[in-house]
């Protein structure tokens, strides 16, 4: 099984920041597929893709930015998650220029974070809002 790392995080969140950090580790590649996990063959496409590291150190991430994209709780053992996120207020605007009304933007927020938490409680070893200048920051996430 290829080392697979998901970053679960909402729309306007800045996650761009966090795959900036790891990606200065050139084991990590961080793709923005779009794409759904809903069956452990469904992490295949991810796994297929060409890595910049053809080797066993590789890892794969991506990033999930909407509760129907990722529905793997019960594999969750077998993936890393690091967890990043924003207040809303830190991120009305933004949801707002990309075109959520008021009330849809707090109701995405609202309802993305309680997804986000139901994967964190199944892997509280997992980084949430990690410091992105640690040294160590792929070797925490990855545990």
């Amino acid at each position: 099984m290829k080392r697979t790392l998901f970053i679960l995080t909402h729309v306007a969140s800045g996650w761009e920041k966090l795959a900036e950090a790891l990606e200065r580790d050139q084991r990590v590649q961080v793709f923005n597929t779009g794409g759904g996990y809903h069956h452990p063959d469904d992490v295949h496409d991810l796994t297929d893709r060409i890595h910049r590291r053809n080797n066993s150190a590789a890892v794969w991430a991506d990033v999930i930015q909407f509760n129907k994209d990722f529905t793997l709780k019960r594999l969750m053992q077998h993936y890393r998650i690091v967890v990043w996120t924003k207040e809303f207020e830190q991120c009305r605007d933004d949801l707002l220029r990309l075109g959520y009304g008021s009330e849809q933007a707090e109701h995405y927020y609202a309802y993305r974070l309680d997804g986000i938490k139901q994967y964190w409680m199944r892997r509280q070893t997992s980084l949430w809002n990690p410091d992105l200048e640690r040294e160590d920051l792929l070797d925490a996430i990855l545990g």
